[in-house]
Formats: C-alpha cells, sequence, structure tokens
C-alpha cells in the first residue's frame, strides 16, 4: 500500500464517513418534513465523497502521482509551520508565490507549487483543510469534498428556486454527473473553483432576485468571488456575462408599463454592456495570466503543448487567430466540450468513461433537438436560469473547447459549466415527458 495509505488512514476515513452520515441523516430527518428536497441530501453527500475517494485510488494506484498528491504535500509543509513557528505560518498565508522572503524559502523549496500564483494559493487554501484533517491525504480529501458537497448543495437549492417542481433534474445535474463527480470532489482546483462559483451564485440571487440583502451574503459573494479569480480566473470570463444578461432581462421584465419598458430597456442594456465589459477588462488586467495582449500567445502555447502530450489530444483544424478565425471555431469547440470525445477516440478506461458520458449528452441533446427543433432556445429566454444555462453553456463551452486540446484536461476545465448545461437539457427532456403522460 502506498506511504499517502496507511492502514490508520483507512480508519480513520471510515470512522469519518461513518459520523458524516449519521449526522447527515439525522438533519435530512430534522428537514424532510418541511422541505422535501432533502430526500437527496444523504445521496448526495455519498456521491461527493465517492468521488473524493475514487481520486485519491486513482491516483494512488493508477496514475502514481499529480496535482492532488502536490497540493496535498504543499498544504502539509504549510500547516506544519503553524506548529513548529506561527509567525512563519501567517507569513507563509499572506505571503505572494515566487518573491518569499529568506526566512520563508527555508520552507517554501520543499513545495514544488510555490512558485506559481494559482497553485501556491491552492496549496494555501488545502492548508487550512488539513488542519481538521490532521495532515491525512485520504481524510483531506474528504473534508475537501464537504466544501464540493455544501457548493453543490447551494446550488441545488438555487435551481429549485426558478423550479421549485424540477428537484429530480436538479439533483441529477449537480451531483450525478460523473465527471463532476470524479473531478470535482476532491483535492483538486476544479473542486474548490466549482464550490465557490455554486456559493457565489447563490448569494448572488438571493440578493439580486430574491432581494435578500446581507453583510453576511455580500462577504460570502466577495470572498468567493476571490477564491475563483485567484484560482481560475477564466470561470469569471465565462460566467459573468451570463448573469448579467439574464440580471437585465429580470429588471427590464419589472418595468410593467410597455412603454417605459421599450423606452428604458434599450438604455438599461447599454448600461449593462458597459459596466460588464469595464468590469472584465478590469478583472483581466488584474491577472497576468489573462490580460489581452498575452491571450493569443496562451492560446497558442495550450494548442502546440496538449498536441504533444498525445493520447488524449485533439484539434479543431487550421485557426487563424483573428476574431473571425477564431469564432469560426464555434460549432467544433462546444461539439469537443459537451460531446466528446467520442467512443472510437477512447484510449484508456478513463477516456472511455468520458465517452459514455459524451454519449448520452449526444443523445439527450438530439431528442431535445428533434422534439423542440430551436423552439427550446427561444424558450429559454422567458427564464433566468434557463438563460444564464445556455449563455454560460455557449460562452464557457466555446472558451475550453478552443483552448484545452486534450480531453483529459477538457474533462476538468469543463466542469463548472456542466450542472447548468446538463439541467437545461434536462429541464426539456423532462418536460416532454410530464407533456405525454398528461395526454395519455
Amino acid at each position: 500500500m502506498n506511504n499517502n495509505i496507511t492502514l490508520l488512514d483507512l480508519v480513520g476515513a471510515i470512522i469519518l464517513i461513518a459520523l458524516l452520515f449519521f449526522f447527515a441523516n439525522f438533519y435530512k430527518l430534522s428537514k424532510i418534513k418541511e422541505n422535501p428536497e432533502y430526500k437527496y441530501f444523504t445521496i448526495a453527500l455519498f456521491t461527493k465523497t465517492f468521488g473524493a475517494i475514487a481520486l485519491v485510488f486513482v491516483y494512488e494506484f493508477y496514475y502514481g502521482e499529480g496535482d492532488t498528491h502536490y497540493y496535498f504535500y504543499g498544504g502539509r509543509e504549510t500547516i506544519n509551520t503553524l506548529f513548529t513557528d506561527p509567525v512563519i505560518f501567517f507569513k507563509l498565508l499572506f505571503s505572494k508565490h515566487a518573491n518569499f522572503s529568506q526566512d520563508l524559502q527555508l520552507f517554501t523549496k520543499n513545495i514544488l507549487y510555490s512558485n506559481s500564483p494559482e497553485e501556491w494559493f491552492m496549496v494555501k487554501i488545502i492548508s487550512v483543510f488539513n488542519l481538521f484533517s490532521f495532515n491525512r491525504f485520504i481524510i483531506s480529501s474528504i473534508v475537501v469534498s464537504l466544501f464540493s458537497f455544501y457548493g453543490g448543495w447551494k446550488l441545488f437549492k438555487t435551481f429549485l428556486y426558478f423550479f421549485p417542481n424540477e428537484k429530480k433534474v436538479a439533483f441529477i445535474s449537480v451531483f450525478l454527473i460523473p465527471d463532476v463527480i470524479f473531478w470535482g470532489s476532491g483535492i483538486l482546483k476544479d473542486t474548490i473553483t466549482l464550490a465557490s462559483l455554486s456559493i457565489f451564485f447563490y448569494h448572488f440571487v438571493n440578493i439580486f432576485y430574491k432581494q435578500k440583502i446581507s453583510v453576511k451574503a455580500i462577504l460570502i459573494m466577495i470572498i468567493t468571488f476571490y477564491i475563483v479569480f485567484k484560482l481560475k480566473a477564466y470561470i469569471i470570463f465565462g460566467f459573468m456575462p451570463a448573469i448579467l444578461i439574464s440580471l437585465y432581462a429580470n429588471y427590464k421584465n419589472r418595468i410593467k408599463n410597455k412603454f417605459f419598458r421599450q423606452t428604458f430597456g434599450p438604455q438599461i442594456f447599454v448600461v449593462f454592456v458597459i459596466f460588464g465589459y469595464f468590469m472584465l477588462l478590469d478583472i483581466a488586467e488584474k491577472s497576468e495570466k489573462y490580460k489581452l495582449e498575452n491571450l493569443q500567445s496562451r492560446v497558442e502555447g495550450f494548442h502546440s503543448w496538449h498536441t504533444t502530450t498525445g493520447g488524449s489530444s485533439y484539434n479543431l483544424g487550421d485557426v487563424e487567430y483573428t476574431p473571425i478565425g477564431i469564432l469560426s471555431k464555434l460549432p467544433l469547440a462546444l461539439n469537443a466540450t459537451f460531446f466528446r470525445p467520442y467512443i472510437w477516440d477512447a484510449k484508456n478506461i478513463t477516456s472511455l468513461l468520458g465517452a459514455i458520458e459524451s454519449t448520452i449528452f449526444i443523445l439527450l441533446f438530439l431528442f431535445v433537438l428533434w422534439k423542440y427543433k430551436l423552439k427550446w432556445i427561444v424558450e429559454s429566454f422567458n427564464n433566468d436560469l434557463l438563460l444564464i444555462a445556455l449563455i454560460f453553456s455557449i460562452v464557457f463551452g466555446f472558451a475550453v473547447g478552443f483552448t484545452s486540446y486534450n480531453f483529459g484536461a477538457l474533462a476538468r476545465y469543463k466542469i463548472p459549466v456542466m450542472p447548468f448545461f446538463s439541467f437545461l437539457l434536462l429541464h426539456f427532456y423532462f418536460k416532454y415527458k410530464e407533456k405525454i403522460k398528461k395526454e395519455i
């Protein structure tokens, strides 16, 4: 058995899981009478803990080593300083990558991911999780999965705000997508960003749709936004246009007088576009990786590097790095994100599982397209969540499909959008099924 998983780790993990499900079941029973959606509570928790444990064992016994180990090792080195020299720990916690003072270099030289901004920020986050897991790899992974579960449950509740009767659709979309279960539950940046984005969206809806404004909600929004920005800023670029356009549509529809709505609607839209443009521009300028002048070279670097990795690589043909040339790849990029790898693209067991998932989404999409034609797109504009899901799927799906050029990387990059894309398709799928049932 590898050094990262000892018999003590397994016993500790079993005890922790037993305690978690005992209290989760108790909490579910206290809530389910007034909130029927809590029937999914323990099942949802199971999918997240299962995903975290699966990630641990796959990386331990299949890959051998990888990101999840390096984040854990770095977090372990960092949190250990809390007990040996607390001053050093807090210096590390508030330090930036690479430019460490001499007293910190003694500790950071043992941390592989201390020289890269995103990875170093992730190491610091995991160090806090390690504090609650006694620096045990599998236990730390389970603790991280609890954060993932919390974020998923908030997203599930948010979906239900827009569609209270579609509990099954929301549950499947958030908790039952294989890629999201595996890549979005353990010690990876994808887990933290997905959970943070979900929590951010939950409080965004509370503030701007439900008008439940509180200092706590605003602070949580700021913190989760910051976490996503520091770890994977490109997620913000995909998500913000979706929620801003949906918010514009929502506020415009609140103007009951038709004359005023038609008169001021375009002006409100211009305000939202200008605000969104400058906000995203400011975010880009604050992130060295996503400055506009660096984007082309970064995309070209992704294309060349991921293609040379072989195995699970793909390409979109010859690309002209001009606005028109890039946009011309929109259909192929979306196809890669949501419907590939195909079965014949699979080179190993992990890509085969991804191919099975992609096949299900192809069949689901074709069913919706067959039954609704393009009406489902028109209908999506009549509901804020469906509109967010549609725009986020197009913008973000295009971005990751166009840049990844590797199915292994793409499986991880795309998980923030998968619950939204899944809900979009499943909503129309079950709506049609319900219609047929009523006719019968």
